[in-house]
């Protein structure tokens, strides 16, 4: 998981375990491996429908909307995911 706070810095805890090895480097290796074969993009979620294809297990999370006003997620991200934005995600998922 990747997301940024209002400054545009990571944001992703950790979590609370009381870990003692944190990198399991065989794992890293496995997961290097796995990566070399996956293109990342960082674009926007309509842009992605022409990388989709039949049978693609699609993810989406997008932020929670309270209200237009009292959205919690104001202060937390660098760009504030809009009603227009959840309309649009909503126009996306009929296409895919």
């Amino acid at each position: 998981m990747y997301r940024v706070n209002a400054n545009g810095q990571f944001n992703v805890p950790y979590g609370f375990k009381n870990l003692t090895n944190l990198f399991d480097i065989e794992i890293i290796r496995k997961v290097s491996d796995t990566l070399k074969k996956v293109t990342i993009n960082c674009i926007d979620f309509e842009e992605s429908l022409k990388y989709i294809n039949k049978n693609d297990l699609v993810f989406l999370d997008p932020p929670y909307t309270i209200s237009h006003i009292k959205n919690g997620f104001i202060h937390y991200n660098e760009k504030l995911f809009a009603w227009q934005d959840q309309e649009r995600l909503a126009e996306y998922i009929r296409q895919v």
